[in-house]
């Protein structure tokens, strides 16, 4: 098996990249004098996400991949259009969450995001977006007590 330069490798590469950023600075965020001898601090997850992030990008770099095809071939597929689709959704999210609220931007990310992935069922649409949505806010919201604000649009 040939170790060659491909779409996927160099993904992972990236990937490998950004992960051991996003660690190095897991490891700035601040904590409170009194959380830094916890077993769970505010850096446990990113920092974990971090760790995770980097062995699954170093195993994609260093095994061999089986079904490779050169890079021309995997750059010009199909799936590039979505990809830049749903790049431009979140960013619209994180815009939206401001004006809009969490529910509504992230009921709205959803239905967009699946829309991209080919899905045209309404009902569909709006029974995998809005409980979800919902769930995720009782879960941030009441559950672990982090303040959701409601948005400009409402206030």
């Amino acid at each position: 098996m040939k170790h060659t330069v491909t779409a996927t490798r160099t993904g992972a590469f990236l990937f490998l990249i950004v992960a051991l950023a996003y660690g190095y600075h897991a490891y700035q965020i601040p904590l409170q004098p009194w959380s830094i001898d916890e077993p769970f601090t505010a850096r446990t997850l990113p920092v974990f996400l971090s760790v995770a992030g980097s062995l699954v990008a170093f195993l994609m770099l260093v095994l061999p991949d089986p079904e490779a095809v050169s890079p021309t071939e995997s750059l010009s597929g199909p799936g590039w259009k979505g990809t830049l689709i749903l790049l431009a959704l979140m960013s619209l999210f994180g815009l939206a969450l401001s004006y809009a609220g969490f529910i509504i931007s992230t009921t709205l990310f959803l239905i967009g995001g699946y829309l991209v992935l080919g899905e045209r069922r309404i009902k569909v649409l709006l029974l995998a977006s809005l409980p979800l949505a919902l769930g995720l806010w009782l879960l941030l919201s009441k559950v672990l007590g982090i303040y959701l604000a409601p948005g400009s649009f409402f206030v």
